[in-house]
This record gives C-alpha cells, structure tokens and sequence, in this order.
C-alpha cells in the first residue's frame, strides 16, 4: 500500500510536489521539477500498480491523471521540465491518445470519514462564545 498526497499551485494549476510513502518505509518528498519527466512518469505508472490511500483522492488523482498526460507529450524525457514547453502543451489541449489512469484499488479517507460514525462530528453549528464568567 502507498499513501500518498500532491501539492499544486491552485485547483487545477501546476504540479509541484508529490509526497508518498510505502507501508513501513519513509515518508519521500518528489518536487516534480527537479527530476526528470521519465522519472516522474515511472513514479506514477508504479502508484497505478499499487493499493492508494489518501485524503481527498479525487482531487489528488485528478492531478496525477492530468499531469501523466502532459508529461506524456513532453519531447525530451530524460531532462528536467522546461516551463515553456509544458506552457505549451496545457494550451494546446486534450489529446485524443490522453490516458485515463487507474489504481489497484483505493481508499479516499475524507470520502470514509464522512460515512463513518464520526460523521456527527461535523454536523455542529459553530461554537462562540456570549459571554466570559
């Protein structure tokens, strides 16, 4: 199993870092645009191979998905990102041989959250206070 999170700039903006973690092991910090693409690219084919868990997986595999596509189109893999060319390639648009990335399973622990018994915990107006004794 793999625990993992992705930091972006903004909803839908660049992707900046991808922080995981196999079972036993360390945690690991990936900042996507001091490795290679065909680096980057092999950390994401692995995840798909592997159970994920995370918080707010949508948004994280979202990501992955997205980023996987781009990084797919770039003509120099074995190099660092350049800005200019991945500027272009957003632009450009959805390609028709864009892949739609799938993991072994998944678990999303806010969408678990939200169903379990601790639910109530959320369902509370907000605490002020009217007066101090």
């Amino acid at each position: 199993m793999i625990w993992f999170d992705t930091e972006s700039v903004g909803m839908t903006g660049p992707l900046v870092t991808i922080q995981y973690q196999y079972a036993p092991n360390a945690a690991q910090i990936w900042n996507v645009w001091n490795h290679t693409v065909k680096g980057t690219l092999k950390l994401i084919e692995e995840f798909c191979e592997e159970d994920v868990c995370g918080f707010n997986l949508v948004h994280d595999w979202f990501m992955l998905t997205k980023w996987y596509n781009v990084f797919r189109q770039v003509e120099n893999k074995n190099e660092l990102l350049d800005a200019a060319e991945v500027k272009r390639i957003e632009s450009a648009g959805p390609h028709p041989e864009d892949v739609c990335l799938k993991p072994r399973s998944a678990v999303d622990l806010m969408l678990l959250a939200r169903t379990e018994k601790f639910q109530y915990l959320a369902k509370h107006k907000p605490i002020t206070i009217r007066r101090v004794p």
